[in-house]
């Protein structure tokens, strides 16, 4: 009798160590690891970095959520894409336009160069148990695609393990953006990242008082600039008359005008004149076929009247 009772309590105590072992070793276990600072969704998990260069425009679509073993709500896909997007504008890199609406995707994306969207493939938060324990963890793939061309940049499976949770997709979320930072052509950054401020205008150095004793002086007059004389119009009085090149009948005849043309006068050179036609072209001609031939003084009454039968002038 008293060997049936210590057996069976042997077996009590037996009973009592199986039934605490699972969580002695899970509580040892988890005394093992360091601990982890959850990382609030709402921070970027990327410190800005000092770059001051042009940035790149893209737009960043809502995640689409395919995972098979949990279906999350809305907010974990828009939580994720705004997580992605404050990354992106911690580099200081991206000007960030997010599209969390469904009928967003409709809408004509206009200005930016890039579209950037996330399909999660694997959301696991983990499982506790006396057999199978897993490590939280999220698959998604990344697609960064030209949005004129449609030419794929990147495409990649992105993947972060940690515990809890948000730690695991504050990883994800930053090997993303340094991704993203990594594999960008140097073109799509093209947009100024601040504004060139225009100079400020001089300062005016402040003018001393005037005195009494000084004295302003006053710009030179402009001179006057006097009128040319306007030249003398004549005429011609023969019937006909030769233009030549120069004075005297020994130079060539150029041309002839007729009785009654005026003509400005340039030089007197006894005989002969140098005028000007109305053309503008300079010519030579008698002074005897102008009103400037010199006039013959009056014949006294008993002188006889010439007859009437007179020669002609010549022409010159």
């Amino acid at each position: 009798m008293r060997h049936i009772s210590i057996n069976c309590f042997f077996k009590v105590i037996l009973f009592l160590l199986i039934l605490s072992l699972p969580i002695s070793c899970s509580t040892f276990k988890d005394s093992l690891q360091p601990t982890e600072k959850t990382t609030s969704s709402s921070e970027p998990p990327i410190k800005e970095e000092a770059y001051k260069g042009p940035k790149a425009k893209v737009v960043l679509m809502k995640f689409i959520d395919t995972s098979s073993n949990v279906k999350n709500s809305g907010q974990t896909e828009e939580g994720m894409a705004e997580m992605l997007g404050n990354a992106l504008m911690a580099t200081n890199r991206f000007i960030v336009q997010t599209r969390l609406l469904e009928n967003d995707s409709k809408q004509p994306i206009k200005g930016a160069d890039l579209l950037i969207e996330g399909t999660i493939t694997q959301f696991e938060p983990g499982k506790k148990g006396l057999i199978i324990k897993t490590q939280p963890h999220v698959t998604f793939l990344l697609n960064v695609s030209d949005i004129k061309t449609g030419r794929k940049l990147i495409s990649q499976h992105v993947e972060g393990k940690a515990t809890p949770m948000e730690k695991a997709i504050s990883k994800a979320i930053e090997e993303s953006a340094m991704l993203i930072v990594a594999k960008t052509p140097s073109e799509y950054y093209r947009v100024s990242s601040s504004p060139t401020p225009s100079p400020p205008p001089p300062e005016e150095s402040p003018k001393p008082p005037r005195t009494k004793q000084e004295i302003t002086s006053l710009p030179p007059a402009t001179p006057s600039v006097k009128s040319e004389p306007s030249l003398r119009v004549i005429q011609v009085t023969w019937s006909n008359v030769n233009l030549r090149e120069g004075p005297g009948t020994n130079y060539k005849k150029v041309g002839s005008i007729q009785q009654g043309t005026s003509v400005e006068l340039l030089e007197d050179k006894g005989n002969w004149l140098r005028v000007r036609l109305q053309s503008g072209k300079e010519v030579w001609v008698s002074k005897q076929a102008t009103t400037l031939a010199p006039k013959t003084p009056s014949r006294p009454s008993n002188t006889p009247a010439p007859s009437s039968t007179s020669p002609k002038p010549n022409p010159m």
